[in-house]
């Protein structure tokens, strides 16, 4: 009986956690070309307590905001991303009926844990302003 307890909670646990697993992972490069906006951000009012919309200052905008500016981001309920009250993110979103959206599947994360990321989209921005550079979204 003991070990059939342990079975069923094992179960439920593994089908909780497929429930939010991301099937196709993009790197840095296909990510900005795709989304919508990608920018370095600092949280004001957080989603820790609603699981859902966070405030953000763009401290330094990549593509599709603007440094200075306040944005709302949807960071996707149950298999969301949690945005804490005065953290520094880098943030990628995606705008879907009018919303910036970011999760789970995205490349959004802490900046202290974006050191290369950083770099490279530093690097990106400047060529996407140039005119010739090719803006094309292509996904496997």
């Amino acid at each position: 009986m003991k070990y059939a307890l342990v079975l069923a909670i094992g179960l439920f646990v593994t089908r909780t956690a497929m429930a939010c697993s991301c099937a196709n992972t993009e790197d840095v490069k296909s990510a900005f070309k795709c989304s919508s906006a990608y920018f370095l951000g600092l949280v004001v009012e957080g989603n820790e307590r609603s699981n859902t919309t966070a405030k953000i200052r763009v401290v330094e905008g990549f593509k599709g905001v603007d440094s200075g500016s306040i944005v709302t981001v949807d960071a996707g309920g149950s298999c969301g991303t949690t945005l804490v009250t005065g953290g520094l993110y880098v943030i990628q979103a995606s705008l879907y009926d009018g919303a910036l959206r970011t999760g789970m599947c995205t490349q959004t994360k802490e900046a202290h844990a974006a050191g290369k990321t950083l770099y490279r989209l530093r690097r990106y921005a400047w060529w996407w302003r140039l005119p010739f550079s090719g803006h094309g979204c292509r996904r496997a």
